[in-house]
């Protein structure tokens, strides 16, 4: 609803090959709509601007020409930093717009010979009196042109209006900051500039943050003007009657805007519901063949369970068994660790008996040797006896053949000894 009375996004200015601003004094044409100015100058627009009094009422009567040159010259220059190079100065009384007659019929002349699609002019809300004449004197006779019925855009310097449009002049800032700094005169007496550049940024208070500086218009379309019989008694309420009109036209076209998304939202929502429907006999049909798979699975797992019981049950009767066997085989374990530990006795007694054998046998194989060299020093004591022996026995054999020899003889000298001598050797 806000936007019904104040813009909640920069708008765009009216189109137009050839734009005339009206400023009551030398320095409006930039504090007001300057922004706009350098607008249509970039995009190639023929502006010019209407200077409408000397701006020397607060000056000596004497001093009043040099000041109004001094005027003149700085609104030259400002416009030159916002590329406007057409500047008519009509030299009119400061503070006497209100009770000038010819003020309407000039402002036709210039309409006329201008040709303007667009015309800038103060609004009927600013404090000034010259402001206010002249914006009703632009507002009459737009209204009352015949050939052509241009644009009317009313600008804000003094005094804040309700805007039907507010113009982003971020991107030609600079510019208009450089043609204020030009009013050397006025910044002297007050800081214009400052309080116009507070007036642009408050400006951006409905905007998006990308706007810095805006510029507020009261924005009347040719058809507006055209239609409104009220311009020429009392502007001021006219122009209240068209924003009122405005406000309506607004409040209407988002009452019938609220209405048809209302009922397109209506529609969307009753095909969401029979799409919600159609899901939920879809998910119906899913959740019975679900239960029904369930149903079977859960009769499978049942089975399944039982089958895995009955051999939970074969395999506890197993691992009973099996803890038995196993209790079995402890047993046995211990009793064979019992019989290893004594065999382990009995072979390390063993083991000290064969170390007793080993030693034994040492011994008795030392023996051994001791015996066999003592057998072979026998045999060898044998063999030399059985040679001496046979030796012996043929010396025996020799002597008893001496001993028969002697024995024949018959000499006594022999036989004597020799019968002697047998008889000792048959005594042995």
């Amino acid at each position: 609803m806000e936007d019904w009375l104040v813009p909640s996004q920069p708008g765009d200015l009216p189109p137009g090959a050839c734009v005339l601003a009206f400023a009551p004094h030398p320095d409006d044409e930039v504090y007001g709509c300057g922004g706009a100015l350098a607008h249509y100058a970039a995009k190639g627009a023929r502006v010019e601007v209407v200077i409408v009094t000397d701006g020397a009422a607060q000056v000596e009567p004497a001093a009043r020409e040099a000041h109004a040159r001094a005027r003149a010259a700085e609104s030259r220059a400002a416009l030159d930093c916002l590329d406007v190079r057409v500047a008519h100065f009509w030299g009119l009384a400061d503070r006497g717009l209100a009770t000038a007659d010819d003020l309407e019929a000039r402002v036709v002349a210039a309409l006329h010979a201008s040709e303007a699609d667009v015309v800038l002019a103060p609004s009927l809300w600013e404090v000034h009196p010259d402001h206010r004449a002249l914006g009703a004197a632009v507002l009459r006779a737009a209204g009352a042109a015949s050939a052509r019925t241009p644009w009317v855009l009313l600008y804000e310097i003094g005094a804040a209006q309700r805007p039907n449009l507010l113009i982003d002049v971020t991107p030609v800032w600079p510019a208009k900051q450089r043609a204020m700094a030009c009013f050397v005169s006025q910044q002297q007496r007050q800081d214009y500039a400052r309080h116009i550049e507070a007036l642009n940024v408050w400006r951006t208070y409905t905007l998006p943050e990308t706007v810095r500086w805006a510029e507020g218009y009261t924005r009347v379309a040719p058809a507006e003007l055209r239609a409104s019989s009220g311009l020429r008694e009392d502007p001021q309420q006219a122009l209240l009657g068209l924003a009122r009109d405005t406000v309506l036209e607004r409040a209407a076209a988002d009452h019938e805007s609220l209405r048809a998304q209302l009922l397109a939202q209506r529609a969307a929502l009753r095909a969401s519901i029979e799409d919600f429907h159609r899901a939920m006999a879809q998910r119906d049909a899913a959740a019975l063949a679900l239960r029904a798979e369930l149903d079977s699975r859960e009769q499978a797992l049942t089975r399944e369970i039982a089958s895995l019981s009955a051999e939970l049950a074969r395999r506890g009767d197993e691992i009973a068994r099996l803890v038995a066997d196993n209790a079995g085989l402890c047993a046995e374990t211990e009793r064979l660790g019992d019989e290893i530990a004594r065999l382990g006795r009995e072979i390390s007694s063993l083991a000290a008996v064969n170390a007793r054998l080993s030693a034994d046998a040492a011994r008795l194989a030392a023996e051994l040797a001791a015996t066999r060299q003592q057998l072979a020093a026998s045999r060898s004591a044998e063999a030399e006896l059985q040679a001496r022996l046979v030796a012996a026995e043929a010396q025996g054999a020799q002597l008893r053949g001496f001993l028969a020899d002697m024995e024949r003889s018959t000499s006594w000298r022999i036989t004597a000894p020799l019968r002697w001598l047998a008889s000792r050797l048959r005594r042995r």
